[in-house]
């Protein structure tokens, strides 16, 4: 085995590895951001959804007010002003209507955002295949002594992921052990053992 060139090809997967961990730091950073914001927006929504129902009580209440100070004959200037106070409040019913539409416009936006970061069906099968390819592969390297100083510990973190989330993080962490498998020519060196043994 050439040593002087499995440093280098270590050293690749090393950079490969560390350039794929920072992908996936990132977008679990922006997973943990938009969260946050669909959170926030929700918060949002539902506080302007309550000021909403209120001035429409409210407006409902003037308007009733409005009714029985009309019968009752109430003097002209205090039906002029219950009459603002109505069309005031009903400026502010309408102003708060349209928060809320924007607000869940922004919800809507941000659920669909979130709903990316899930996995399809096809998606997660593909992530589940090729993590039993990679356990397997370690496995076989476990038995024919491969790259001992780090085949047991990586078969066994295959084995605790196989359960893994249907998220995009999952799926980088298994493109990080398909490209570890690559530089490390994990394949040709378990063909390689079992022609031997054979």
């Amino acid at each position: 085995m050439d040593l002087g060139n499995l440093n280098v090809r270590a050293t690749g997967s090393h950079h490969s590895s560390s350039a794929v961990q920072d992908e996936l730091d990132m977008l679990q950073e922006e997973n943990e951001s938009m969260l946050e914001k669909l959170r926030l927006a929700e918060d949002k929504f539902e506080e302007a959804e309550a000021r909403a129902s209120k001035k429409e009580a409210a407006l409902e209440q003037r308007v009733a007010a409005l009714k029985v100070t009309t019968q009752s004959h109430v003097k002209s200037e205090e039906v002029t002003s219950l009459r603002f106070e109505v069309e005031t409040t009903r400026d502010e019913v309408t102003s708060a209507i349209e928060q809320l539409h924007g607000v869940e416009s922004k919800v809507k936006s941000l659920r669909s955002m979130t709903q990316r970061m899930i996995l399809t069906m096809e998606e997660m099968e593909e992530v589940i295949l090729k993590r039993c390819w990679r356990a397997r592969y370690w496995n076989l390297c476990v038995q024919h002594d491969i790259h001992p100083d780090i085949s047991g510990q990586i078969f066994l973190r295959d084995m605790d992921d196989l359960s893994g989330e249907g998220n995009i993080e999952s799926m980088l962490l298994v493109e990080k052990g398909m490209r570890e498998l690559a530089s490390l020519k994990v394949e040709d060196a378990v063909i390689f053992a079992m022609a031997q043994h054979r």
